[in-house]
């Protein structure tokens, strides 16, 4: 991903605000919208994230995502979310089903990408709103395909 973000000129031009959210049991904004808006800055910080393990929460990173958006998003900015996870939850699919209703309500383009083999396609369809935006196994080279594309609408 951080390969691909270097490319793109919209981001040269500084038409990019990207927020992440690190999430295992518990979420944190790792960086907000606008926090850094230089590219090398955010790939700097896109290149220290360490995955810490642990159980995973995908709803407490959904969570963390919304008030991120609720509060930092521009209003007039195309949203994109990208979910990229172990796709394995331990969350109780009732709280997998009302995260990924309220992450669907944002109007945003959800994907979800994952290069684990112990994937939930279903709770990962669930988030993304249909199964052709998850990204699984051999679909991942498609992703980047769909990565390239956001260019152009940037």
């Amino acid at each position: 991903m951080v390969l691909y973000l270097n490319a793109w000129p919209a981001f040269k031009e500084h038409r990019i605000a990207v927020a992440v959210v690190r999430f295992s049991d518990t979420a944190k904004v790792q960086f907000g919208f606008g926090k850094y808006r230089s590219q090398n800055d955010i790939l700097y910080e896109l290149e220290r994230i360490e995955r810490t393990g642990g159980r995973t929460s995908i709803t407490a990173g959904i969570d963390a995502t919304l008030l991120e958006i609720a509060r930092n998003r521009r209003p007039d900015a195309r949203l994109v979310v990208i979910l990229i996870s172990d796709g394995n939850s331990q969350d109780p699919w009732q709280l997998v089903q009302d995260s990924a209703r309220k992450l669907r309500r944002t109007g945003g383009e959800i994907y979800a990408v994952t290069l684990s083999r112990e994937q939930n396609f279903l709770e990962l369809t669930e988030y993304a709103g249909n199964a052709r935006r998850v990204y699984v196994g051999n679909r991942i080279n498609h992703f980047i395909e769909v990565w390239r594309r956001f260019e152009l609408h940037c």
